[in-house]
């Protein structure tokens, strides 16, 4: 059992309103922000490396990129989606109580994809999300997000 927030919305919805140009400047405001105000060269590097996906998104399409890098598309999703939901950013879904939820048999990541081994996970079980925020930024190597 993980203590997470769970959140009910179709996941090709979210993940068209995840990558609309709107939604996809924000984040990247809120990395530079963020990024910027952080010491770490992991937080930097992090950064960099989720604004150049965002970028790739804006020149050759989701599709493509997904296609090329669906791991690091599927942790871009789990990053916004993070994001978006402590910020407050409207979605397409409806939050649920957090609760603890056994997450055996939920897919990781919004594409089945997300390998990523820092910051928030985002599970998924049909219409239902579970998101759960852990990041302990002192353990991230800045070679892994080049």
């Amino acid at each position: 059992m993980s203590a997470v927030e769970v959140y009910v919305g179709d996941p090709a919805a979210v993940i068209n309103v995840l990558v609309s140009a709107e939604n996809l400047n924000r984040y990247v405001a809120w990395l530079e922000h963020d990024a910027g105000s952080q010491a770490e060269a992991s937080q930097h590097a992090m950064a960099r490396h989720m604004t150049g996906m965002v970028s790739r998104i804006g020149a050759e399409g989701l599709e493509a990129v997904a296609a090329a890098d669906r791991p690091a598309i599927d942790a871009l999703l789990t990053d916004v989606f993070a994001v978006a939901t402590w910020h407050g950013w409207a979605l397409p879904v409806t939050p649920e109580a957090d609760s603890e939820v056994s997450l055996d048999g939920w897919q990781r990541g919004l594409l089945g994809a997300d390998a990523n081994q820092h910051g928030a996970v985002l599970y998924c079980q049909g219409q239902r999300l579970a998101l759960r925020r852990s990041r302990d930024e002192k353990r991230i190597s800045v070679r892994e997000w080049h």
